[in-house]
């Protein structure tokens, strides 16, 4: 049995198990249990032993654990009654002793993990235990009020399998689907008031929703907003936080620091500006290094909880409001990267309604956290001087201190405006840039130098729409398909074009040979003749069937085969999807570059109504193609390639396992969502109401 678990029961029950039950997480009762462990286990193991039993806690299975957990206590309880006497524990104290002592080994993980072992099973060769805050990291917050294997409320099927955090709103856990692997997520739990908080602000979820995609922002996939526990789900990204990171930050030497520090800031910064530019700006509220992903899948940082920032924040204020956040809960937040009031303006403080502003001072908290390499501490007077003691440069010094200065007219204005004077100051590897990019996006990955723009003449757009032919579904329903032509183009997107992505990068492509692609994404008719069935949220055989995975469409694809008794059909690859699309075209929309008369060509978000629109009313492309921008999503048949960085080459690796490519945005998109370069992606199993597909025949 881990001496470990035992030590920690032991001094769980001698500082009262109602502490337990009723602490705040990471309050001064986590600090007392872990001066108390750390002495009765100092007295049991030598430093090398503890080092050691701290890899064999890592590396401990979940049932393992349970049964070690149960044994402890039960011991603990023994020694602690023969010493101190008093009544014995009620078998639901007994049994939430046990839950939070089983779930050390998780803490244990997620305090270990970082860049050279994300998994968090080993430790560093200079680890060592020498007093409580050490120990406070290796445990849990408090005890999980959900338990592996049960049941998601509200989600048939689902359960939780892994808990991924615990805090002062509730609980993280991965979630998964019981029969089908593909479908999973990251689930976060609102308990108490943070979950009453979270049902009042169903509208500003929406509008998060609604906003659509941006590659450095976790996107929101379903919700349940009733009951004790409202949960969101969001995708499940697991490389770790920006806390993670920054330790592999403060290995580097401070030049070669800066320039991924520099480009770390234009990804964030193009991740506030998709949400600051709406019509009516929406503020994060709650930026911070442990809301901060690193997705290993596309080499990128992106920020989580957009629209709920503000509830999430709150639990945490009126903690340290009344006091209970204190000398223990203070450190542990701070070294995992959640101190929320560190990274707060003092107008979020004081309560000021929610501005821009907020999220332009925690981004130049973290910046400075990210340089200076602490995360314990915010810039204070001497802040300036730390900065160019790092070799940070005068204009990037002078950034930061307007972003964290407590007026609010010192700071740039939004997410956008950051993103400009981010540009406009470059790097020392980078020359000075011709023209600040203002689109709202990143412009790198976490490399700052950027490929040249190759230049290539592209091949004009044929005079006449191609050759078009039908093919009989039965039931008096039919599958028009045009002939694209083979041709190179330019994939991907320059960086002057308005909301572009840091995953559009320039390329050529070449199609070798003409193939074959549905005029329209499929109908509901017509996956009806094929299926048999009837999956869409939205009803009408001319509307395009939606609520179909990439799985169901190789299904259709596979029967469409067998009725036709040949072995041709397939779905467009990325690379066609987008060629056929731009039909010729060089600019941001098959059409041009103009937004404001996309809705002559697609139904989004401005014009959609929430709904899906009868194919073919809207103008056709160059080629004779209808809806290639906005009313569905449309899956492609390549697994997602981050082509912008190379980080993923192998389609059959670990790494890219579970996303499949998706194009063309949906009704609910805003205009830079449908552009013929806009990027999107999704596990193969997940459905939506917004999600379709076209058909394509021909070599691939």
């Amino acid at each position: 049995m881990f001496e470990f678990f035992r030590c920690v029961a032991e001094s769980v029950l001698e500082q009262g198990i109602k502490g337990l039950v009723e602490m705040a997480p990471g309050g001064n009762y986590v600090y007392a249990v872990a001066e108390g462990a750390l002495k009765k286990w100092q007295e049991k193991r030598k430093a090398e032993k503890l080092r050691e039993e701290i890899v064999e806690i890592a590396n401990c299975q979940l049932e393992k654990a349970k049964d070690q957990a149960v044994e402890a206590v039960r011991e603990a309880v023994e020694k602690v009654a023969m010493a101190h006497g008093g009544p014995s524990p009620t078998q639901v104290e007994m049994e939430s002793v046990q839950a939070y002592v089983s779930g050390i080994p998780e803490s244990v993980r997620q305090s270990l993990k970082r860049t050279e072992d994300p998994t968090g099973r080993t430790v560093p060769n200079d680890y060592s235990l020498r007093n409580a805050e050490d120990i406070v990291k290796l445990l849990p917050a408090r005890p999980p009020k959900f338990r592996p294997g049960q049941s998601v409320p509200g989600k048939n099927g689902w359960i939780v399998d892994e808990l991924l955090g615990v805090g002062g709103f509730g609980e993280v856990w991965h979630a998964r689907h019981e029969r089908m692997a593909s479908l999973h997520g990251a689930i976060k739990f609102c308990l108490g008031q943070t979950g009453r908080d979270l049902i009042h602000e169903a509208g500003l979820i929406d509008r998060v929703m609604a906003a659509g995609p941006h590659p450095n922002i976790v996107p929101l996939k379903d919700l349940h907003l009733e009951g004790d526990t409202p949960w969101l789900m969001f995708d499940y990204i697991s490389g770790g936080t920006l806390t993670d990171w920054m330790h592999t930050l403060a290995g580097m030497a401070p030049d070669a620091r800066l320039k991924q520090v520099t480009a770390a800031l234009r990804q964030l910064a193009g991740a506030m500006a998709h949400f600051h530019s709406l019509p009516k700006p929406i503020v994060h509220r709650d930026l911070k290094p442990s809301n901060i992903l690193l997705d290993r899948s596309t080499n990128t940082l992106r920020v989580t909880d957009f629209g709920i920032g503000s509830v999430t924040a709150r639990e945490t204020h009126r903690q340290e409001r009344t006091g209970q956040s204190q000398r223990g809960g203070h450190l542990l937040s701070c070294l995992r990267g959640s101190h929320t009031p560190v990274y707060s303006s003092p107008q979020q403080r004081r309560g000021d309604l929610p501005d821009p502003r907020d999220d332009v001072h925690a981004l130049g908290v973290i910046s400075y956290q990210m340089l200076t390499c602490r995360l314990d501490t915010g810039p204070g007077p001497g802040a300036a001087k730390k900065l160019k003691q790092q070799n940070v440069p005068q204009p990037l010094v002078d950034l930061i201190v307007d972003c964290t200065s407590e007026e609010l007219n010192d700071r740039p204005a939004d997410g956008k405006a950051l993103l400009e004077r981010l540009t406009e100051i470059g790097t020392p590897a980078d020359p000075p840039p011709q023209a600040a990019n203002t689109s709202g996006k990143p412009s790198t990955s976490h490399g700052l130098s950027q490929p040249a723009e190759p230049a290539v003449k592209l091949p004009p757009a044929p005079k006449e729409i191609p050759t078009t032919i039908s093919i009989d579904l039965g039931k008096g329903v039919n599958l028009d398909m045009v002939l694209i032509p083979s041709g190179t183009f330019m994939m991907g997107s320059p960086e002057s074009e308005k909301w572009r992505s840091a995953n559009e990068k320039l390329h050529q492509v070449t199609i070798s040979k003409p193939f074959f692609l549905a005029k329209y994404p499929v109908t509901q008719a017509q996956w009806r003749a094929v299926m048999g069935n009837y999956p869409s949220h939205f009803e009408g055989d001319t509307l395009p069937v939606e609520q179909v995975s990439w799985d169901d469409c190789q299904e259709f694809v596979k029967k469409l085969n067998q009725m036709q008794k040949i072995t041709a059909f397939r779905l467009p690859t990325e690379a066609e999807w987008e060629y056929a699309c731009r039909a010729g075209s060089t600019t941001a929309y098959g059409y041009g570059d103009n937004p404001d008369i996309l809705e002559n060509y697609a139904w989004y978000n401005k014009i959609s109504d929430g709904t899906t629109h009868q194919v073919g009313q809207k103008k056709p492309n160059a080629w004779g193609l209808y809806d290639m921008h906005g009313n569905v999503w449309e899956w492609c048949k390549d697994w997602f390639d981050d082509y912008a960085t190379g980080a993923i080459s192998d389609p059959t690796g670990p790494q890219v396992g579970f996303l499949r490519v998706v194009r063309g945005g949906g009704w609910g998109q805003p205009a830079g969502g449908c552009r013929s370069a806009n990027r999107n992606w999704g596990i193969p199993g997940f459905r939506s109401d917004d999600l379709s597909f076209r058909v394509s025949a021909g070599p691939s």
